[in-house]
């Protein structure tokens, strides 16, 4: 049988598509540049699985996006699957690969389109959060919902134990059917458009926007955006006299009036 699909995905993403997918229908594992702390282990996994393994080079890199487009195109998969992937896939590669090409995305779009949609909930303070499984468009998670599963947010959850649960309902539900299609030879449904009123994007989240401001945040401002950058990330920041102190841990929401009063104290 002919080797037809081609992943795109961090090490987890794509380990979570090779227990769905049958190993000699995979015909290309692709890693991002941006992430270089997972190519080896793409690599790795390309090899034991027989695939080849491809670099997406960074944009400004024009020559060699280019030439990554040619190389994916080329393959003429049947089916292109993205999962925990941090890269736009160039136009060209979407254009060849329009209704074979899905991702799934770690929200209930078209809320929280882009980077971190699991922090994000948080941030914005969201009741239910899922995961979705879309087609693949130009824009960044704008593409037709295929499939999505919803999870509640509770006021304990901090992005690790949130993303826990995401990932459980992905596993339960939506890379169950991914397999069902692909081991079946089947198509995609052609999905739902996303309703454009319901539209909430994100930026990235850096080492610079997760900034307390006790003047400016009410309680609940500060407890979301606190457990949404709970360990392993470095933790939301208040500027202090020696400069910024970070709160890598969940505070519960009674406790954030004193805080904000230390805080204030220490300013």
């Amino acid at each position: 049988m002919s080797r037809d699909v081609i992943l795109f995905g961090d090490s987890g993403g794509t380990r979570d598509l090779l227990a769905v997918i049958p190993p000699h229908r995979i015909k290309m594992i692709i890693g991002a540049e941006r992430r270089p702390q997972y190519l080896d282990d793409l690599k790795h996994l390309a090899d034991n699985v027989g695939a080849e393994f491809c670099l997406h080079p960074f944009a400004r890199n024009y020559e060699a996006v280019a030439q990554f487009s040619v190389k994916v195109n080329k393959s003429d998969a049947s089916y292109v699957v993205i999962n925990s992937y941090s890269m736009r896939v160039p136009a060209s590669i979407v254009g060849s690969y329009r209704g074979k090409m899905v991702n799934v995305h770690y929200s209930l779009l078209p809320m929280n389109r882009g980077p971190h949609p699991e922090n994000w909930a948080l941030i914005h303070g969201h009741e239910k959060t899922g995961v979705t499984l879309h087609h693949v468009s130009s824009e960044i998670d704008t593409g037709s919902v295929i499939l999505q599963k919803e999870v509640a947010v509770d006021q304990s959850d901090t992005w690790v134990s949130l993303l826990s649960r995401l990932t459980l309902a992905a596993h339960d539900h939506v890379l169950p059917y991914i397999g069902d299609v692909v081991c079946s030879h089947g198509i995609f449904e052609p999905g739902v458009d996303q309703d454009f009123a319901e539209v909430t994007s994100n930026h990235a989240l850096d080492a610079d926007y997760p900034r307390l401001d006790p003047a400016g945040m009410t309680d609940r401002q500060m407890f979301n955006l606190i457990r949404a950058q709970v360990f392993p990330l470095k933790g939301a920041y208040y500027e202090g006299h020696s400069g910024r102190h970070h709160i890598d841990y969940y505070v519960p929401l009674s406790d954030i009036p004193a805080l904000r009063l230390r805080i204030q104290n220490m300013a």
